[in-house]
């Protein structure tokens, strides 16, 4: 385990922050289309630009998918080249990264809504 320290200590100080928001109507209009399309030929199909961002919301906010983020990341596996570690410390390591971020709403008493970002603490 002597190369996962290193790795956690460094993302302890790693920040980084990406704004995620919810799709411009023009960014809409060709998916609109197909929804119109389907919903002629009488299907069901209850999907909007609210549900689908609070979808991708909730997929990017799940840890096991930043774990295997995390695994595939170059940065990570740069952290790691060289160290003599085992799959299950390298696994613990991922978990305790993931653990130390989160997705946070970043408009909490502002007036824009679902706008969220993504921050390492």
């Amino acid at each position: 385990m002597h190369g996962v320290a290193p790795v956690i200590s460094t993302a302890a100080k790693w920040t980084s922050q990406a704004i995620v928001t919810p799709a411009e109507s023009v960014q809409w209009q060709g998916l609109e289309r197909t929804l119109t399309a389907l919903r002629v030929l009488d299907m069901d199909v209850s999907v909007d630009r609210v549900s689908v961002f609070n979808l991708f919301i909730k997929k990017f906010s799940s840890l096991l998918l930043l774990e295997e983020y995390l695994r595939s990341s170059p940065y990570v596996m740069d952290q790691l080249k060289g160290a003599k570690i085992d799959e299950q410390d390298l696994h613990r390591a991922i978990v305790a990264l993931s653990e130390k971020m989160k997705a946070v709403d970043s408009n909490v008493g502002k007036k824009m809504k679902h706008r969220y970002s993504r921050r390492g603490r």
